[in-house]
């Protein structure tokens, strides 16, 4: 989320953004958005949390990642 935001990563560098992107645009086109929180835990549990609909939120962020898992089948 972070990325698609500001277009810069820095929470993580041990796995590739890829799928990290892919899960952000669920929610991003929801209407969920980066709160800048340096705890990486923290910054998710907001972004699924955004409006009160964490089952949606959560929801799209699996529907991103659906496509790795057909591809991976």
């Amino acid at each position: 989320m972070e990325w698609r935001a500001d277009h810069r990563s820095t929470c993580e560098y041990h796995h590739p953004p890829l799928s990290r992107i892919a899960l952000a645009w669920g929610p991003y086109l929801a209407g969920a958005r980066s709160n800048s929180s340096e705890n990486m835990a923290e910054e998710g549990r907001a972004i699924l949390r955004y409006g009160g609909l964490y089952w949606r939120n959560l929801t799209f962020a699996r529907a991103g990642i659906r496509p790795f898992y057909w591809l991976a089948c």
